[in-house]
């Protein structure tokens, strides 16, 4: 698990920013060096994918 700081954002920050009632999450495995050359684990894919699955239900 991952905890972002006060200064992490999503792309749809700028939404609620301009006043749209809206929710939204960031769901994804951890990262390094975000926006440039990303680096993750394969199992922090799997989970995701089984962090999804079983949320959606399937």
């Amino acid at each position: 698990m991952d905890i972002f700081t006060p200064h992490y954002g999503t792309d749809c920050d700028g939404s609620v920013l301009a006043g749209y009632d809206i929710r939204h999450a960031a769901i994804g495995p951890g990262t390094a060096n975000s926006h440039g050359y990303e680096r993750t684990h394969i199992d922090g894919l799997r989970n995701t994918y089984g962090l999804l699955t079983a949320y959606l239900g399937f």
